[in-house]
């Protein structure tokens, strides 16, 4: 991995460690980053989309996921906005999660609307779908209509303008979830289901952006998924300790595996609740690495690895004080699990929501009025 200045004040690292960086990469790493971390969702989707079929502008779910990850930078994309892009370009094949409804052989290419939605999907905390669902399920029959789900979109806040392009784009995962005709009932099994395999799949093709030999990370790349998500004030001071970590001996054959890598993701999703685990029940009231340990297992059922605790602290405790502040590591993990959506779009989620809902509810009008 290439360290090194990436434009005033920022530091230019990829997640991958496949090559040394050049200067326009670091330069590339600083302008993605921040257009991650200020750019509209319409911005964000001309940034990183790479696929145009007659004129309608298409993300790979590769494209999606990088748009999500910062650093994660890929030197052979060609942006649409860019004079080297082919508009010919043949997507790679996509994962079957992606593939449904795919009008383009199997691609699972990602119109705007979809990208819309995605975010949004991927911006309700796991613990409120439930209720969400519910409120929208006006007869408690435990399914929804397809007007009902627009609901389900909406928010007290509907200020944010529709950033839609003006075209009317097909909307494959409505017709996944409520039939071609958009005539049948959701369930909530069945909408839980599809958001616990979006997260899944975008989990997944995350951990690809890592470069994994034989099916495993390294102990430094999965040290930069715990902190990627780091706001950019501390995000360069957490990654000159993530490079530290490939110097220490007991990280030197230490390997990921996806299931590990999943685990601890679904540890981060749990931090808030860890932290006052910790700070109601322990008796030292500290995170410290037994509290630590103790809590992931209490919260969530998983026993972490000493050695994963460890990385996290050599991460987090740059001080060796044998503890970490609580508030700043709930953050930077609760970031990890939400993926910062809130932060990294600068849009607040009662916006992305709005957005999202006048863009879905203008096809779906446009589509079920045809």
């Amino acid at each position: 991995m290439a360290l090194g200045a990436a434009g005033a004040g920022g530091v230019g690292y990829a997640l991958s460690e496949k090559k040394e960086l050049t200067f326009m990469d670091k330069h590339m790493i600083e302008h993605e980053n921040k257009v991650r971390q200020n750019a509209s969702p319409g911005k964000m989707f001309k940034n990183f989309s790479t696929v145009v079929r007659g004129e309608v502008e298409y993300m790979t779910p590769v494209d999606f996921v990088r748009s999500l990850i910062p650093s994660s930078y890929d030197p052979d994309a060609k942006p649409i906005n860019m004079p080297k892009f082919a508009s010919d370009k043949k997507a790679k094949a996509a994962p079957n999660f992606f593939s449904f409804g795919d009008p383009n052989q199997g691609e699972g290419l990602i119109c705007y609307t979809t990208y819309l939605l995605f975010l949004t999907l991927l911006s309700i905390p796991k613990r409120d779908l439930d209720v969400a669902f519910k409120m929208v399920d006006v007869d408690n029959s435990g399914k929804i209509e397809a007007d009902e789900f627009m609901l389900m979109l909406s928010t007290s806040s509907m200020t944010a303008q529709a950033e839609s392009d003006g075209q009317k784009p097909d909307v494959p995962v409505m017709k996944h979830l409520f039939g071609q005709k958009l005539d049948q009932p959701l369930s909530f099994a069945k909408f839980n289901g599809f958001i616990s395999n979006l997260h899944h799949e975008v989990l997944r093709l995350e951990f690809s952006l890592y470069n994994p030999k034989d099916g495993v990370i390294s102990a430094e790349s999965f040290a930069k998924s715990i902190v990627v998500h780091a706001s950019p004030v501390l995000r360069d001071g957490f990654m000159s300790r993530v490079k530290a970590i490939s110097t220490m001996p007991k990280y030197a054959e230490k390997t990921v595996e996806f299931e590990d890598f999943q685990n601890f993701n679904r540890v981060a999703m749990h931090a808030t609740d860890m932290r006052e685990a910790i700070t109601k029940w322990s008796n030292d009231n500290k995170f410290t690495k037994t509290t630590f340990s103790q809590a992931a297992y209490a919260v969530t059922g998983i026993h972490l690895e000493p050695i994963y605790v460890d990385l996290v602290f050599d991460v987090f405790d740059g001080e060796n004080s044998g503890g970490i502040d609580s508030a700043v590591f709930s953050q930077v993990l609760s970031n990890r699990s939400t993926l910062a959506l809130d932060q990294v779009h600068g849009l607040n989620v009662d916006q992305l929501f709005t957005c999202c809902k006048s863009c879905v509810t203008n096809w779906y009008r446009g589509d079920t009025q045809a």
